[in-house]
């Protein structure tokens, strides 16, 4: 009916219709149990020195796969994986 599509706030996200701001993981916080590599659709997730760590340049915020991002979903430690904002927004691919 013509509305203005209105801002989807998720997790903490910066996420705005596709624009996107990738996740990153708290190494502090990782207890390195693995659970977010296998369900992150863009294969963005990586052990690096016993902790789990997302490259960037992969991360759309599962948009376009999930309704929310999967590694958020599957943390077991509250507030490890977050918007990274020390990087710009972007345009999701898709």
């Amino acid at each position: 009916m013509g509305s203005a599509a209105t801002p989807r706030f998720r997790f903490g996200s910066l996420r705005h219709k596709e624009i996107c701001v990738p996740f990153k993981i708290i190494a502090s916080q990782c207890t390195g149990c693995s659970a977010c590599e296998p369900l992150c659709p863009n294969v963005a997730i990586s052990e690096k020195e016993g902790s789990f760590v997302i490259e960037a340049t992969k991360c759309t915020e599962c948009v376009g796969h999930f309704d929310e991002p999967q590694c958020v979903a599957a943390c077991p430690v509250d507030n490890t994986c977050v918007v990274d904002t020390s990087l710009p927004r972007y345009q999701a691919p898709g």
